[in-house]
């Protein structure tokens, strides 16, 4: 008959969106640390929140272990 479809393309279907459910998942959270590390990075470089009371976070752009609330500072990252 016509417009019968089979459980294989019916799973098939089931597989291929559950995919691309996890791969969108995974997409926004990149997409969200991304954005927390540009806008860190961009408040380091034009020096806003660099007084003694606001120290970096994990992952925030540094150019020195006092900067970062761990005490330190790896290839420009905090720790």
């Amino acid at each position: 008959m016509k417009g019968q479809i089979s459980i294989e393309m019916i799973l098939v279907l089931a597989a291929i969106l559950a995919i691309a459910f996890i791969l969108v998942t995974q997409l926004q959270k990149t997409a969200t640390n991304a954005g927390a590390m540009v806008e860190n990075r961009s408040n380091a470089i034009l020096g806003v929140g660099n007084t003694s009371s606001s120290l970096l976070e994990k992952g925030a752009y540094c150019t020195s272990s006092q900067q970062c609330k761990s005490k330190s500072c790896t290839f420009n990252t905090c720790d």
